[in-house]
């Protein structure tokens, strides 16, 4: 399988320079509305393998890894040969180019080196042969065919994704699978370095620029503000509602001054009045053998 990926990758490293994949992802993380907190130590991590002179030029090892993680990790892994003909590429090729407008940077990153392989298949003079075989059956008997057949493998579900797919799915498409590919490579860096990698949580990110205003310890406080916020926002709703609803009934007049005429009405003419120097006892008598 890594022949083949390496194939694929070596058309790529001579049209361009391997940082432009690193530019291309910096400008989608621009646009990205998922959650960047637990996102930056792993861009640090990665920035410490793209900037350091561990190994010899990082950049197109961080490209060959984003194509081999790509290929292997198709979000469709079904192939069924997909109906290449001249017509059709064209065709697919008009389609995927008029999309490349709405879409992410890194879409249109791998939207141009699929496009670019298929149509340097497509070139090949087994590439008629391929097709013929494609309809009769499905032995190839020359390593050719085989090639083109196993690189088709690889190629089709992305392809088929750019065909068949709005501009607004390919990019959260290409937004999950940038967050996968960056968690991945930032733990392959390890591996690729053969020592732990650390870091400095509130550093500075030089390449992937995009998501250097967030400080790790602000953050938290921002969202706890927000939690107050929002809480104290539906605690004036509720209390708005409350004051919207009818007062519970109380009846009319219903002062003291009101009510005091009606005291002791039904008492005789000569009822002593309470004395207004009465004093109530501190203490009261206390009941013996049962009285």
């Amino acid at each position: 399988m890594k022949y083949f990926v390496l194939l694929f990758i070596s058309l790529s490293l001579i049209s361009i320079e391997a940082s432009e994949l690193s530019l291309a992802i910096n400008n989608t993380l621009k646009n990205f509305d998922g959650n960047k907190d637990d996102l930056r130590p792993k861009l640090l991590q990665i920035e410490i393998l793209l900037k350091g002179n561990s190994i010899k030029n990082p950049h197109a090892v961080f490209l060959t890894e984003f194509l081999n993680f790509t290929l292997k990790n198709p979000t469709n892994k079904s192939f069924n040969r997909y109906s290449y003909t001249k017509s059709t590429i064209e065709n697919d090729i008009r389609t995927i180019e008029n999309k490349m407008k709405f879409v992410n940077p890194l879409a249109k990153f791998l939207a141009k080196r699929v496009i670019n392989e298929v149509k340097a298949l497509s070139q090949q003079k087994a590439f008629k042969d391929y097709l013929n075989v494609v309809k009769k059956s499905y032995y190839f008997s020359s390593k050719e065919l085989k090639i083109i057949d196993k690189k088709l493998r690889f190629l089709e579900p992305w392809w088929k994704l750019y065909v068949n797919t709005s501009h607004t799915d390919l990019n959260n498409t290409f937004n999950q699978h940038m967050i996968k590919f960056l968690y991945h490579f930032a733990h392959s860096a390890e591996f690729i370095l053969n020592r732990k990698i650390i870091i400095e949580p509130k550093g500075k990110l030089t390449i992937f620029t995009a998501i250097n205003n967030i400080d790790p310890e602000i953050s938290v406080e921002k969202k706890l503000t927000k939690i107050v916020q929002e809480y104290a926002k539906s605690s004036q709703k509720e209390k708005k509602e409350q004051l919207d609803e009818p007062p519970e009934w109380t009846p009319k007049n219903s002062s003291k001054n009101e009510l005091s005429k009606f005291i002791n009405l039904n008492s005789p003419l000569n009822y002593p009045k309470p004395s207004p120097n009465y004093t109530a006892p501190r203490l009261l008598p206390i009941p013996m053998n049962d009285w």
